[in-house]
């Protein structure tokens, strides 16, 4: 059993994957109002060639959530796997889980409605998603090195 303080970081994997469907609700939902959506082939509204602009910007935003999912899943495994402390992993999960919920709010409809073209949401995206994200891999390459020179 993982000790309680391996549990948010290794959760914290499930909880951006929830992250990373969250936007489909926008498309889905559109496509079920607009009688586009059929149970028995769901795709079909994701493929849909006129949408409207918040269902693009969510399809945008679901495509870049599951592009850099592995990535940060494999920064957790390697942190956790090498010796990270688990309260800096934890702290760097909480960052990305944050930065993932801060950039499907501004990618889906905060940036159209506040105006900044763009600009915050690629903040964000590098702050608080990569930047943990790269975080974790580094701390893993330190942690993993120290143990090979017996540190």
């Amino acid at each position: 059993m993982a000790s309680p303080a391996y549990e948010w970081p290794l959760q914290s994997v499930l909880v951006a994957t929830g992250l990373a469907m969250s936007p489909l609700v926008a498309s889905v939902g559109w496509a079920m109002r607009t009688g586009r959506f059929s149970n028995a082939l769901p795709r079909t509204a994701q493929t849909a060639p006129v949408v409207p602009p918040y269902v693009a910007r969510a399809r945008a935003a679901h495509a870049n959530n599951l592009e850099t999912l592995g990535v940060y899943a494999g920064g957790i495994a390697a942190a956790l796997a090498t010796g990270v402390a688990p309260a800096k992993a934890g702290a760097l999960a909480t960052q990305y889980v944050v930065g993932r919920v801060a950039y499907n709010v501004l990618y889906v409809g905060g940036e159209a409605w506040c105006g900044t073209g763009g600009y915050l949401r690629s903040a964000v995206f590098a702050g608080l998603c990569l930047g943990p994200t790269l975080r974790l891999w580094l701390e893993a390459a330190r942690a993993a090195g120290a143990a090979a020179k017996g540190v």
